[in-house]
């Protein structure tokens, strides 16, 4: 449970009706991360992976993507793009570039669904992605599922 009493579920392998990843491992660090007062979220996460997907209602989401850095030092040493439901929305993200080393940084996006899966794809540019936590929030009549992507947490 984060700050806000926000229960948050455990990272899993995509399985057909639920959610998780496709391809990568897992990471665990525990130091300070600024920009947030949920660390714990941004402890565990994925890296190396291929894509998460969402079976869910055919309706509005909210799709909130959470990053910390927790490795790379440097501009330009872990770059990548990500694409939500065949969309380029972020092209080049560097995370030490949007939020520094051992800082919390959040990309929010409004998307609408209407084959009853939210795809989002990670395209490697130099070096691997990492994430730390995806929510999916429905905005319309759907049911609101929130899921963390970590194994581990707390």
């Amino acid at each position: 449970m984060d700050g806000n009493a926000k229960l948050w579920n455990a990272d899993q392998a995509y399985s057909v009706g639920n959610y998780g990843y496709v391809g990568g491992g897992t990471y665990n660090n525990t130091s300070a991360i600024s920009g947030t007062n949920d660390d714990p979220l941004y402890h565990d996460g994925r890296y190396g992976f291929d894509a998460y997907q969402f079976d869910v209602n055919n309706g509005l989401y909210q799709v909130s993507l959470h990053f910390a850095e927790v490795f790379k030092d440097n501009l330009g040493e872990r770059v990548f793009d990500i694409r939500i439901e065949g969309q380029t929305l972020i092209s080049n993200f560097d995370i030490v570039s949007a939020a520094g080393k051992f800082a919390a940084v959040v990309k929010t996006f409004g998307l609408q669904v209407n084959d009853g899966q939210i795809n989002i794809v990670f395209f490697n540019v130099a070096e691997y992605p990492i994430i730390s936590a995806i929510e999916v929030v429905g905005t319309g009549t759907v049911d609101t599922k929130s899921f963390q992507k970590s194994e581990n947490f707390f």
